[in-house]
């Protein structure tokens, strides 16, 4: 680490890598949470950390790594790791924190402050849950093709959240359990394309009175199991999923009461809900495009549109 190189512990054989496998790893590497505690708070004058951060590749983190109120004035990349507990980030601060490919039995990020982005991406594995509430974040939030795993109970909390750039949860991102960023502060996109939120008979994807600077996608291959609540969102741009599957039968799919849309609402081109759309007193400044979209809710409502306001033209033909 003094010298700024990657520290790799993996084993020569890629097979013997996967990070749910950590637990039968051997003692040569494995790193203990104090010394992994020493190493980033520098209460070791011996242990010299550079401006480029600390780079763990391939290592079992035994016990509880608490960072809890530290600060961190350099990048810190875990990569292909396995967290034997928890990992508790909250109120520290960070340059940037790398989580990627790792595998945790959760993340305590609350009131984290990173000046940079936070990747929890390419097969980053959380078996609970991953809080971040009250976060600020300089850069994106990413959480690109990983594995959220609460069935049933939340999966990604970061409500009162503040994104400076993207929130991007997308790329083979597949999610158990309620992920929420009700209140947010998102500067650029939310990009959930390619992505599958499943909490049946929950709710499976909230922004409730988020402010969303970039466009909000759901489009090709965007699949939700459970409600998707938008309920008074401010999305500054557009709204746009073509191909979004949203699927919460006999109940609300795609809530957008109260919601002001800046530009336009595309649900159109294969967007497909079997359950309710409702954008009850919502405001669209563009047009409500749907030409080409499925509404499906047998029994009951497939659109609820009272008091909507459309600035724009409503199409809905073909």
């Amino acid at each position: 680490v003094g010298k700024g190189e990657i520290i790799d512990f993996s084993a020569v054989d890629p097979a013997g890598n996967h990070p749910d496998d950590g637990a039968g790893w051997t003692a040569d590497r494995t790193l203990s949470a104090a010394t992994l505690h020493t190493l980033l708070t520098r209460t070791n004058s011996a242990w010299p950390v550079r401006s480029d951060g600390v780079r763990i590749v391939g290592a079992r983190i035994a016990d509880e790594l608490n960072l809890a109120d530290a600060d961190l004035d350099f990048p810190v990349a875990f990569v292909r790791c396995s967290f034997e507990r928890e990992l508790s980030l909250r109120g520290a601060a960070v340059d940037s924190l790398f989580l990627g490919g790792s595998q945790l039995p959760g993340v305590d990020a609350r009131a984290l402050h990173a000046r940079g982005d936070i990747q929890l991406c390419d097969g980053f594995h959380v078996r609970g849950k991953l809080r971040f509430d009250r976060a600020v974040i300089g850069g994106n939030f990413s959480c690109n093709a990983a594995i959220l795993d609460s069935p049933g109970g939340i999966a990604l909390t970061a409500d009162d959240v503040a994104i400076r750039g993207h929130a991007l949860l997308s790329n083979g991102l597949r999610a158990a359990g309620e992920v929420s960023l009700r209140r947010g502060q998102i500067g650029g996109m939310l990009y959930c394309s390619h992505a599958h939120f499943e909490n049946p008979d929950g709710i499976a994807l909230a922004t409730d009175e988020a402010a969303i600077g970039g466009p909000v996608i759901m489009n090709t291959n965007f699949v939700a199991l459970g409600k998707v609540s938008m309920d008074r969102a401010r999305l500054r741009r557009d709204l746009y999923c073509a191909h979004g599957a949203f699927k919460n039968p006999s109940s609300c799919a795609l809530s957008l009461n109260g919601a002001e849309i800046g530009r336009r609402a595309f649900l159109g081109e294969w967007f497909s809900a079997k359950g309710a759309v409702c954008l009850c007193a919502a405001r669209i400044a563009g047009d409500l495009y749907c030409v080409g979209g499925i509404f499906q809710n047998t029994g009951d409502n497939a659109l609820c549109a009272n008091r909507l306001e459309v600035g724009g033209g409503v199409r809905m033909h073909t």
